[in-house]
C-alpha cells in the first residue's frame, strides 16, 4: 500500500486538507480574459494586479473544484 505524501505546510484553513496546485495560462490578452471571468462569475482570489518580478499581469481565480488557476500576460508585457 501506497503511503500519502507528507503535507509540505499546514492548511491555511483547516477545514481544507491536501497540497493544492496552483495552474498558470499565459494569455495573449490580458483584459479580454479577465473581462470573460468576471462574465463567466468566476470567484477572484485575486484581482488582477502587476507580478514585479516578472512584469507582467496576473489574476488569481478558482475553479469549481477549488484549484487555483492564475491567468498571466506575457513577461515584460507590464513594464
Amino acid at each position: 500500500m501506497e503511503r500519502p505524501p507528507e503535507p509540505i505546510a499546514e492548511p491555511l484553513d483547516p477545514a481544507v486538507s491536501g497540497h493544492g496546485v496552483l495552474v498558470w495560462f499565459e494569455v495573449d490578452d490580458f483584459d479580454a480574459a479577465v473581462t470573460r471571468a468576471r462574465k463567466l462569475g468566476a470567484t477572484f482570489v485575486e484581482e488582477p494586479l502587476v507580478n514585479p518580478r516578472p512584469q507582467h499581469h496576473e489574476v488569481w481565480l478558482k475553479d469549481p473544484d477549488g484549484y487555483v488557476v492564475v491567468l498571466a500576460s506575457p513577461d515584460g508585457s507590464a513594464a
